[in-house]
């Protein structure tokens, strides 16, 4: 099994963000959130994440706004996140 490293973040006008961090060998875990209408973070469910590098893999964000991504051989991937009206992308790299 492979590890993983390296770290994104990705945010636009500071009211939305994506990140990325390893979760263990070969998986990348992240959380996709707004700022709310009180200017404190919201998590942002049911958004679109697809991972685009040797392989691509599609996942979406659960009720919290996480996201989990598994068996990744290594390489750099670019991270997409999509949902209505919103869309980001970062880069990772996943280490042999």
């Amino acid at each position: 099994m492979r590890p993983v490293s390296g770290t994104g973040c990705w945010s636009c006008c500071s009211w939305v963000s994506l990140k990325a961090v390893p979760l263990g060998p070969d998986q990348l875990s992240g959380d996709v959130f707004t700022k709310g209408t009180n200017g404190e973070p919201a998590v942002l469910p049911g958004v679109r994440i697809v991972l685009h590098g040797p392989i691509t893999k599609e996942t979406e964000s659960d009720a919290q706004g996480a996201f989990a991504i598994d068996r990744l051989p290594p390489g750099t991937y670019e991270i997409e996140a999509n949902a209505s009206g919103l869309s980001g992308e970062i880069a990772v790299e996943v280490a042999p």
